[in-house]
């Protein structure tokens, strides 16, 4: 059996095919262009994909769900029309976690979202510490941008940090980075991390964080003010070999070793706002 970090939540497109006497198993990206991961002559099966009852389920082995976290399926035998843009993810953070478009991954602290701030705060000394508040959604980077306001970061002291990610599974990702006062704008590929961003973090000057897809590169930029924005970094995009798959947004908040010394909450509020 196989399983999922948390936050690893992404569409995954899936289909079931019966063609010239053989079933094939395949999947997808984008739901238009398959992968065949398997197949098996349909004589061997006992059964023709013409007569088959459709079913969904969930069943639990051993220990069970270590959260209630459910399955989720869209498109059935459509085609669907690509990943909506990266863009159109809008949260004021208002009136609580909005549950139809985040997943919440709590370890050794809280997250909640009230009076137009999302807070992620660590219980202090738990080097164990992790927090994750994961979109449901897939979304595509290509031709769009994604921008949050930073209200504050976690402990600067502490052994912690702070994240605001597109996020493909572990290996790969990219966003901003907040640890012990510096800002880094960073991008892991196939599980190497480079870092075409790494300043001292102004929290004034570095208010808002954005990444933004432009041309052929993938710009890391920063405003004082949500208008006026200023370029960090950038790389090409050709650098970044997953950029062309829909991502999730994640905030996060993640300890190691002693952990925070004070609880004090990453702080984000008007994303894509």
């Amino acid at each position: 059996m196989s399983s999922r970090s948390p936050g690893a939540l992404r569409t995954s497109p899936r289909k079931i095919e019966e063609a010239a006497g053989t079933v094939s198993w395949q999947t997808s990206s984008d739901g238009k262009t398959w992968t065949q991961q398997g197949s098996a002559a349909a004589a061997t099966l006992g059964v023709s994909l013409e007569a088959v009852a459709v079913q969904f389920n969930v069943k639990a082995y051993g220990g069970g769900a270590q959260a209630a976290s459910p399955a989720l399926y869209q498109n059935i035998n459509s085609t669907p029309q690509g990943p909506p843009k990266v863009s159109t993810l809008r949260d004021s953070f208002t009136n609580g976690i909005d549950a139809t478009k985040w997943w919440t991954s709590l370890v050794a602290g809280t997250a909640n979202a009230t009076g137009g701030v999302l807070s992620l705060t660590p219980d202090t000394g738990m080097g164990a510490a992790g927090l994750f508040v994961t979109s449901k959604d897939a979304y595509s980077l290509i031709g769009s941008q994604a921008n949050v306001q930073v209200a504050g970061p976690v402990d600067p002291a502490g052994s912690i940090n702070n994240k605001f990610v597109l996020f493909l599974d572990w290996s790969n990702q990219l966003g901003w980075w907040f640890e012990r006062g510096m800002l880094y704008g960073y991008c892991i590929a196939n599980g190497i991390e480079f870092d075409p961003v790494v300043i001292s973090y102004d929290a004034t000057a570095h208010a808002y964080w954005r990444l933004r897809y432009s041309g052929n590169a993938l710009l890391w930029e920063t405003s004082a003010d949500g208008v006026s924005f200023v370029e960090q970094g950038r790389t090409l995009t050709s650098n970044i070999p997953f950029i062309a798959q829909p991502m999730n947004v994640q905030f996060n908040v993640k300890a190691w070793g002693t952990g925070a010394t004070t609880p004090q909450p990453a702080r984000y509020t008007n994303l894509n706002q």
